[in-house]
């Protein structure tokens, strides 16, 4: 599958194969090229020529090399973080695609951990009661990095808790009141 992205590197767009991402992300976690090129079945050197185009690519170093190990530079974890969530938001996707006529699938819903949790778990069971097939994959985190999920297809809801003004409203990022949703 074949992506076209606007690296964050360069700004540019790019036409990305998506078992690049993978052999990235392999590399990443083993820490190591041989293994990484072994658990993908493939041979270590396809694999850092795949590597080293991908940086090409980027325009960026991904990895600091030793003799015997791999890490990744600053800008190889923000690129592992981006390429896990495309994984993510590809096997959603597809997850979705696939599912029939019935109401089916994964809802990805996000939140702090908050007292009005235990009020919304009950409705996920309640909901659940209805449609069986329907699941709920509940992520916390920080309201900023649930919302940044969010703006990335990978989180479909989010219960937040914003700050108010004295009035009463709920205000955004810039101070002034923001409209409800």
């Amino acid at each position: 599958m074949l992506l076209i992205v606007k690296t964050p590197f360069n700004g540019q767009e790019e036409i990305m194969d998506m078992r690049v991402i993978h052999y990235f992300l392999a590399a990443a976690r083993e820490g190591n090229i041989t293994k990484a090129a072994k658990r993908l079945h493939m041979t270590q050197p396809t694999l850092s020529r795949q590597l080293a185009e991908l940086e090409s690519e980027l325009g960026a170093r991904l990895f600091e090399r030793s003799s015997r190990r791999i890490t990744l530079t600053s800008e190889g974890i923000l690129f592992r973080r981006r390429a896990e969530e495309m994984e993510e938001l590809l096997a959603k996707t597809k997850e979705e695609i696939s599912s029939g006529e019935e109401l089916a699938g994964m809802v990805a819903v996000g939140g702090g951990e908050l007292l009005v949790t235990s009020v919304f778990v009950s409705l996920i069971r309640k909901f659940q009661k209805e449609h069986p097939h329907v699941f709920f994959d509940y992520q916390t985190g920080v309201t900023d990095r649930v919302t940044e999920r969010m703006d990335m297809g990978l989180i479909d809801a989010a219960v937040l808790v914003r700050p108010f003004d004295s009035e009463g409203r709920s205000s955004g990022e810039d101070g002034h009141p923001s409209r409800a949703p």
